[in-house]
């Protein structure tokens, strides 16, 4: 059965819209007319807006894809490097790398985070990803040799996050207590991080830890920190144990968050007391 373009052009229609002009090219990839698929992709990143920056780089990563599934390396090199000149760069290679990636080419996709590493290195979620492709395809060694170099590259605010997610690489694709471990040190370091406590309880309940974590959630209740930090951890932790535990344990919660409390309002009082006494002094 022979297959026609549809009566409609995306010049006539939509001219600005990238779903338009990738739902044309699909039309002609579904019958494997590869050569009229790139030219519509030629065409489409010429005649759209060019202030229309999200819809051109729409049509470019459709492109890639095409090159990426039924081209050669030379014409994917060739719109890659156009792409590259014609979009936000960063954005460019982050979704190059995506798609290698999610076909499997993982020297390829190797190469792009090299790219990026040199030329945002800065860039905490650069690592993160990068570390992730060694890790998930086993080469666990790989992705804690990203980890070392990214915190060289990092400022110093950003290695508390980028090293918390590592932790949970390595509690995933590597050793369970490497990642134990670089959770200790992380909320040793940073005590009132609530969402690396919270992280390292997650990660600790998915393997199924199960006294590990409640010993954890028993520490954080003792952390003393302010009411908006504590209250929605001591929810995490009720909701554990009503899932993991017994109500016996579900009432030990109540009884810490209690205790919380009444720890708080008496240092309140005090500090009420104390202003008074200056009060009255002067």
């Amino acid at each position: 059965m022979a297959h026609y373009p549809p009566p409609w052009t995306p010049m006539a229609s939509s001219p600005d819209s990238s779903l338009v002009w990738i739902q044309y090219m699909a039309h002609f990839l579904q019958s494997c007319k590869y050569d009229q698929a790139r030219e519509i992709a030629k065409t489409a990143v010429n005649r759209i807006n060019f202030r229309e920056e999200t819809e051109i780089l729409n049509v470019y990563l459709a492109w890639l894809n095409l090159e990426n599934a039924f081209g050669t390396s030379d014409s994917l090199d060739e719109v890659l490097k156009e792409a590259v000149q014609r979009n936000d760069e960063y954005k460019v290679y982050s979704q190059m790398a995506d798609i290698f990636d999610k076909s499997s080419k993982v020297p390829e996709a190797e190469r792009i985070f090299k790219t990026l590493t040199r030329k945002f290195a800065k860039v905490k979620e650069v690592w993160v990803r990068y570390g992730l492709l060694f890790f998930k395809h086993s080469r666990v060694e790989d992705g804690r040799y990203v980890f070392t170099r990214a915190l060289k590259n990092l400022e110093t605010r950003d290695a508390a996050d980028v090293s918390a997610k590592f932790a949970q690489l390595e509690f995933k694709y590597g050793d369970q207590e490497r990642g134990k471990t670089m959770y200790e040190k992380l909320v040793s370091t940073y005590p009132k991080r609530i969402d690396i406590w919270r992280s390292y309880a997650d990660q600790l309940t998915r393997i199924g830890d199960i006294p590990a974590t409640r010993a954890l959630y028993t520490r954080i209740s003792t952390l003393g920190l302010k009411a908006k930090k504590m209250k929605p951890l001591f929810a995490k932790w009720l909701e554990f144990e009503t899932t993991y535990g017994t109500e016996e344990q579900q009432g030990l919660v109540r009884a810490a968050a209690l205790k919380y409390l009444n720890t708080k309002l008496a240092e309140d009082e005090t500090v009420h007391d104390k202003i008074q006494e200056i009060k009255s002094s002067s």
